[in-house]
Order: structure tokens, then sequence, then C-alpha cells
């Protein structure tokens, strides 16, 4: 008994006290839940750190820009899905995969399923949903088929600003769902362009990496603008079109090879999905002539066709060269006798197709008979030249990229095409940036393709920089050139950040 009259004010003594401790713990989880907004009795699971397709859509559609990044490094960016984005202040809405959405019910289990492939002009840029290419061939086509036969579904692959090898690489990845019977690609000039990115904003952006500048038609685009805007001068009518084009260049036609190897593994490839692939040329330029005479070449029995060109204003949206609602009507009309005339739509009647707009008639075209004029190729070549030039405005055409056209500031890297039988040598003028920059010492690595010619050091009082040339490099005078900084700075100019490591000004073969 005296030993339980002990014990009993212990127990109590420890009842007391686990108490106080859960009172004071339950105290601190409250303060610490009010403080923090988490508990430390449920710890929080641990947050993913990839978010969701649903997710993506919804954080993308907070962004001003129309463009979202593609799952698929290759494809690089889409239109934002399941959006209703304006272009040119049209609106053009999105399914949920970034495509231009059909306007319609769900096909017919036996329906023929037509794909447009392309860029902004098989998009509908600036064009109302009910004036795409895609809906008016649709609804065209619908006419003209027989009793008891389904109504074709047309789909679009499209994004503006997307090249051959994003378009492709889209299709390829999506063939189950999108399931073609038929593909109708329009080609533009572009798709000899390395692919857009796309920046925090939802915008496209040039990707760059050491060495490597974005090459493209947009490259040219803005020296064409530049000159107009500081100098009154339209150099668009004198140059003509890029050397990337011309086909006379090394990287010109390693482009047009890989271009036409593209087209031909997507042609295989939907043929073995059983879906024959159309060449629609969209336009009868340089650029469509210099395609058909290598798809008859390289990939003979291509089936081609071209839709209406040159392209005039009335075709195209005021203050915009791409084509308006008009253009795109009469050019499915086009397609839809076309796909018929093949025996592609079984039970379908061309004659049953509504007349067209009369302005139109005598304006179609075939690429059956065309060639390059020799013409052509004589301007071309006779522009192909020894120097770039900024202040002259002498080669700009021959930048492939990593120039700004308005100073010649070069930043990760530039790349251009030369022409000199005979030369020995490549002389450089820059402008090197400001002592303030702290950007100096620069070590330049002068590339042809993969090899090395030479690499040569600036300071910020270098003016001319001369390399050697090797002299089993550009034999025929052709030389493509890569010059690579190893380092640069960030610079502001017209608002806009940029990298910058010295200025362009001329380079020559000699």
């Amino acid at each position: 008994m005296p030993r339980l009259r002990y014990a009993a004010p212990m127990i109590v003594r420890l009842l007391v006290s686990v108490v106080a401790a859960i009172v004071a713990l339950l105290l601190a989880e409250g303060a610490w839940s009010l403080v923090t907004g988490r508990s430390l009795v449920h710890p929080a699971p641990l947050a993913r750190m990839q978010a969701l397709d649903a997710e993506r859509i919804a954080a993308a559609a907070r962004t001003v820009g129309p463009f979202a990044a593609d799952e698929d490094p290759v494809v690089g960016f889409h239109v934002k899905g399941s959006a209703a984005r304006e272009f040119l202040g049209v609106a053009a809405s999105t399914d949920r995969f970034g495509m231009r959405a059909r306007l319609g019910g769900d096909p017919a289990d036996d329906a023929v399923r037509i794909a447009i492939l392309g860029d902004s002009v098989a998009f509908g840029f600036g064009v109302p949903d009910g004036q795409t290419l895609g809906h008016h061939l649709e609804e065209l086509l619908a006419t003209a088929m027989g009793p008891n036969t389904a109504r074709p579904f047309v789909t679009t692959v499209a994004c503006p600003g997307w090249n051959f090898q994003n378009q492709a690489r889209y299709l390829q990845d999506h063939l189950a769902r999108i399931d073609p019977d038929i593909v109708v690609m329009l080609p533009i000039g572009n798709d000899l362009d390395d692919g857009f990115g796309v920046d925090e904003a939802g915008q496209r952006s040039w990707p760059q990496r050491p060495g490597a500048p974005f090459v493209g038609v947009e490259v040219w685009t803005g020296f064409v603008l530049e000159r107009w805007k500081r100098h009154g001068e339209n150099i668009a009518g004198t140059q003509t079109w890029p050397l990337l084009m011309s086909g006379l260049s090394p990287e010109s036609e390693r482009r047009w090879s890989a271009y036409l190897r593209a087209i031909d593994e997507l042609r295989d490839r939907l043929e073995r999905h059983g879906a024959p692939l159309l060449v629609a040329f969209s336009e009868r330029d340089e650029f469509a002539r210099v395609l058909h005479e290598r798809l008859t070449r390289e990939l003979p029995g291509s089936p081609v066709m071209g839709l209406h060109g040159p392209r005039e204003a009335e075709d195209c949206i005021a203050n915009d060269p791409h084509p308006n609602g008009r253009w795109h009507r009469e050019s499915a009309r086009r397609i839809a006798r076309r796909l018929i005339e093949s025996g592609w739509l079984v039970g379908a009647d061309a004659a049953a197709l509504p007349p067209g707009d009369p302005r139109y008639a005598d304006r179609g075209f075939e690429p059956t008979e065309w060639s390059v004029p020799e013409e052509y190729r004589a301007a071309w070549g006779a522009l192909y030249g020894d120097r770039f030039d900024l202040a002259a405005g002498a080669g700009l055409w021959q930048v492939y990229g990593g120039v700004h056209p308005a100073d010649g500031t070069v930043g990760v890297g530039c790349f251009l095409g030369l022409r000199k039988p005979g030369a020995r040598r490549l002389v450089a003028t820059i402008r090197p940036l400001d002592r303030a920059s702290g950007v100096y010492p620069v070590v330049l690595t002068w590339r042809s393709g993969t090899s090395v010619i030479a690499k040569t050091p600036i300071a910020d009082s270098t003016r001319i920089v001369t390399v050697d040339l090797p002299a089993d490099l550009g034999s025929d005078g052709r030389v493509d050139i890569t010059i690579e900084p190893d380092n640069w700075v960030v610079e502001e100019f017209e608002g806009r950040s940029r990298l910058a490591a010295f200025r362009l000004e001329r380079l020559e073969l000699r």
C-alpha cells in the first residue's frame, strides 16, 4: 500500500506532462500551418516537376503569343492548342493539338480522310476558320460525292513558320491519329530554313548555339527591310532570292539534297500507310521551279500540280502577301478536281463541283512543262560574288545567317557563302565593340563545313583579319565560311536584347 500511495502522484505528473506535450505540439502545428501554409502532421506530397498535357495547354493560354513548344524537338513548335488566336487581326481556332480547327461533326467510319500539309498558307494565315483551304476543300468535295457515299474529312496539319522538317515530323508523330488516305503538301520557300523556337511569351524565336546562327529566308528578308528603311532601296528586285535557295553554293546544295531526301522518306512512309502524297505548288516562283525540276529528276513519278499564280494583289489579304479566302476557295476547287480525276475518291464526280469564280478560270497552272530558265541561273551566277560589304549593299543575299542587317553585329557566329576562283585568302573588316563591353580578347574560329581553317585572336583595336585558305579548299571558287567567336556579351538594340562579339563590315575572298 505505501508504494501505491507514492506511485499515484508520479502517474498523475506523467499524464500531465504527456497532455502538456500534446497541447504544445498542436499549438506548434497550428502556428506553423498559419505561417507557412504547410502541415507538420500531414506533409504535402512531392511536387510534380513536369506538367500534364492539359496543364501545359492551360498555362500556354495565359501568355500573349500564339505559339507553344512541341513535345518533339524536331517539330519545335505549333500554335497553342484549344485556343482562338488572332493572325492579322482575324481569329483562328485550334484543336487541342494546336492544328487549325475543323468545322463540322465527326467523320463517318468510311470517310476518305485528307490531310493538308504545310505552313502559314496551308494553315490559313489571316483568314477565318470558314475560309481556309481545308474547309473549302471538304465543302466542295461533299457536293461531288455520290449517293450513299460518306462526306470526306479534311484536316489541316500546318503552322505559320514551319519548314518541311517540322511538318513531316509532326505528321509522322501523329500518323495513327490523323490516319490520312491522301496527303496534299504545299511546299514554300522557307522549307529550306532552320526551324524556329518559341520564347517565354509564346512568340517565335531564332534558336542559336555557338557557331550555329539561325539560317533562313527571314535573314534575307531582314536585309531587304533594312535597306528599304535606311536607304529607300529595294534590293529584292535586284538580288532576287537568297543564295540559300539557288542550289549554287555548297550549303544550298546540301539543304536541297536533304529536302528531297526528306520528301522521299515521307512519301515512302505514307505509301506504307496507304496514302499517296500530292505536291501542290501555291506559287510559280523560282523556288517552285527549282523544286519541281529536282522532283522530276530525283523523284520521278511524284504527283504534282499547280494552284493559281502568279499571286496578284486581288488574291492577297490587304497589306499582306498571304492569300485571302477567295484564293483558298478557288485553289481548293483545283485540288478537288485533281483528287477526283486521279481516282483517289471513289464515287466522286468532278462534274458535280459547283462553278468557280470566272476571274480564276484561266489562272490555274500545271508545272509539268516547267524548267528553270537559264536566265535565272545566269542572274544567280552573276550575283554570286567574292564579297560581302554591308555599307555598299553588296553580297547581302549571300549571308546565310548570323549578321544583323542593321549594323553587321555578330553574336554566336555568322555564316556566309562567297565565290572567287583561285582565291587564296579571306580578308575581314570588323568593328570591335566598345572597350567597356569587356568582351575582349576574343578568339575567332574560322570553319568551312566541319573543318577548322584557322583561329585568330581579336582585340578592341582590331580592324582587319586575314586568313589563308588551305590549298584544297574552294578549288571551284565556292567557299562557305563560318566565323565563330569564343566569347560574346548581351547588348540592347532598339529595345531588344541580342548577343554581340563584333560587327562585320566586310568579308572578301582574294
